[in-house]
């Protein structure tokens, strides 16, 4: 059972508390402003510590989809638009059980960390609290949460011809992110090209400067002068260190072996020296083919800008051509508490309706989710740089929740390709999430960013060589 106490408190009372307590994966801290009616006039406010908070999406044939797009969300918006530190608001089912509609539907505010007026929040909320209880889903439960948006940018092995999920980033930038995957864009009187489809920050050095036109030349049908290394230049340089750092201990502990006679040493000793002479030359030996392995993965061929908006959704997508000697393949590596084992994305389409997808990313790896049939709302001021002075701007985005309690996606796995479990299609692109540990993150469906390839580049795109756009 979780623990829980249940008070009267202010909004800053409860951060203060929320602050002092250690934020972790699988820990929660929240102000929850209880919905449901009260004798008590004021707004009802409960601070909340467990240490297991389960958090579901949304299924495809709940009711409340359609009345929360087309009327409770267009009544929330101006009020939360009073303040300029929200963030998002998330409808999930969050609670205690692992079981999903066992749970509560809940609205979740995340509002800019340690930077808000109380009062000024308490009487936004209070407001929302009175929207909410006038409408036929009084009993929506409301969670305001201290947070920060990302992106999904964050130590990988260097890979001759890596797969989906590894690391790449610029190579004058300790900037991380992952390969979604490769895919061919063809366009007609030029040759094909081969690239890797993954989110366009990732690739961009900062500071962010709009790119509209994108930097591809359709006239000459060439790439741009910025060159990708994979693994990123900070995924090396950590793993270099980490190898440097392995041969060092192993080689204390040899010498501290080696200094008791070998007359003296006991059966476990001699073994365990028998075993570190083994990693010190594996570690070696990993050190010098990592040092002889070419890291220059390609160069920029498109992006869409950082962050352009259309649909209502952020567009935030890059494709990098290939150099042919260093192409991988869409293929999940084997993992032996998958089933599958293994995975090949050869195929693209529409996301099935409350089925499982997954994700392989530089940090995280393989995650198991489902998409949350209610779209979050996002606003992300100082990173849209195409919309600098639209501040109040917002998008509808994708949502998606890791099985069982888990994380979906961390820092570091921005461009991870979201597949569907069952057959392994592609069915969408991540791009970013909330703070560690958060069991949800943001993607965008890949019908619109290659939507946007289409209309931008005139041309198609296939993933695999089988498939083409007009297919959709």
């Amino acid at each position: 059972m979780s623990k829980r106490s249940e008070m009267s408190k202010s909004w800053a009372d409860m951060m203060s508390d929320a602050s002092s307590t250690p934020s972790t994966p699988g820990r929660h801290t929240a102000a929850l402003y209880q919905t449901t009616p009260s004798s008590n006039p004021g707004p009802e406010m409960t601070y909340e510590v467990s240490p297991n908070i389960y958090t579901h999406p949304i299924k495809h044939d709940h009711p409340l989809i359609d009345y929360w797009d087309c009327e409770l969300l267009s009544k929330i918006i101006p009020v939360i638009q009073r303040t300029p530190l929200w963030l998002a608001i998330d409808v999930l089912r969050r609670g205690i059980v692992d079981e999903g509609q066992d749970c509560p539907i809940t609205m979740v505010f995340t509002i800019a960390a340690k930077a808000f007026n109380a009062e000024e929040i308490n009487a936004i909320f209070i407001e929302i609290q009175s929207i909410v209880r006038g409408s036929i889903y009084s009993g929506l439960r409301m969670e305001v949460r201290e947070g920060t948006l990302h992106t999904h940018i964050a130590l990988d092995a260097v890979q001759r011809k890596p797969n989906l999920g590894y690391s790449l980033g610029p190579c004058a930038h300790p900037r991380s992110g992952t390969i979604g995957g490769y895919v061919t864009v063809k366009k007609l009187g030029f040759p094909p090209k081969q690239c890797v489809l993954t989110a366009g920050h990732v690739v961009q050095e900062p500071p962010f400067a709009p790119l509209d036109p994108p930097c591809w030349t359709v006239d000459t049908w060439k790439f741009h002068r910025r060159t990708i290394s994979s693994p990123s230049n900070q995924d090396y340089i950590d793993t270099i260190n980490a190898l440097k750092g392995f041969i060092t201990g192993t080689t204390t502990k040899i010498h501290e072996i080696d200094d008791v006679l070998e007359s003296h040493r006991t059966n476990e000793q001699k073994r365990e020296l028998m075993h570190l002479a083994n990693y010190n030359r594996q570690y070696n030996s990993l050190l010098e083919s990592y040092h002889k392995i070419p890291r220059k993965f390609g160069r920029i061929f498109a992006t869409s800008g950082n962050f352009a908006h259309s649909s209502g959704c952020i567009l935030d997508w890059a494709l990098v051509e290939v150099d042919p000697e260093r192409k991988g393949e869409n293929t999940i590596p084997h993992t032996p508490h998958f089933h599958p084992p293994t995975v090949r994305v050869e195929t693209v389409r529409a996301i099935d309706a409350d089925k499982d997808v997954i994700k392989f990313g530089r940090s995280t790896g393989l995650t198991v989710g489902k998409m949350s049939h209610i779209r979050s709302c996002l606003r992300m001021p100082g990173v849209m740089a195409r919309m600098p002075n639209q501040f109040n701007s917002t998008t509808r985005e994708a949502v998606f929740v890791g099985a069982a309690g888990g994380v979906f996606a961390e820092e570091g796995d921005s461009g991870a390709w979201v597949i569907n479990r069952e057959d392994g299609a592609l069915v969408g692109l991540l791009w970013g999430g909330q703070r560690a540990g958060t069991q949800w993150s943001y993607a965008t469906l890949i019908s619109k960013v290659f939507g946007d390839i289409r209309r931008r580049l005139d041309a198609t795109v296939e993933v695999m060589g089988e498939w083409e756009f007009a297919n959709l």
